[in-house]
């Protein structure tokens, strides 16, 4: 079972579980689920504790409008943010409902904005009680000098 499938299914169990449990999760917005991999810009793994990567953070932004193809609502950065090493990020039923443009960030451990790169905003439109996927996200370091964290 591939990474995706075991982590639906892992969904799929502990929703199972909530409904029959009876327990209610707060649903004020919709939520957003998404994955990384670090790796250098020449395509070799590496890892979150390697490059002294402490945090991952998703940003979003509003997008009602578009400037010259960019968003230009308000910007909430860091949105939430994710232990690195733990490769996945979920938030709660947060999100204000509406078109979002959703990127992330990734901080060093010591707090410094770590010298990665990470892929451009993707838009999404976000509906209450739904869960936006940006599927797995790539943070590239590069060769020389790694991620500016060490």
């Amino acid at each position: 079972m591939n990474r995706f499938t075991f982590a639906a299914v892992l969904h799929a169990v502990g929703l199972a579980v909530t409904v029959a449990s009876g327990a209610c999760v707060a649903v004020n917005g919709g939520a957003v689920e998404f994955e990384w991999t670090v790796r250098t810009e020449d395509a070799r793994p590496t890892s979150c504790t390697l490059e002294a990567i402490g945090t991952v953070s998703l940003c979003v932004q509003d997008c009602a409008q578009l400037v010259a193809g960019v968003c230009s609502g308000t910007l909430q950065c860091p949105f939430a943010s994710f232990p690195c090493d733990r490769l996945h990020g979920a938030t709660d039923f947060s999100i204000a409902p509406g078109r979002k443009a959703l990127t992330i960030t990734a901080t060093c451990v010591d707090g410094r904005a770590a010298g990665v790169r990470v892929p451009e905003p993707v838009v999404r439109d976000i509906t209450e009680g739904d869960v936006a996927e940006l599927n797995a996200l790539l943070i590239s370091v590069p060769a020389i000098g790694g991620s500016g964290c060490l």
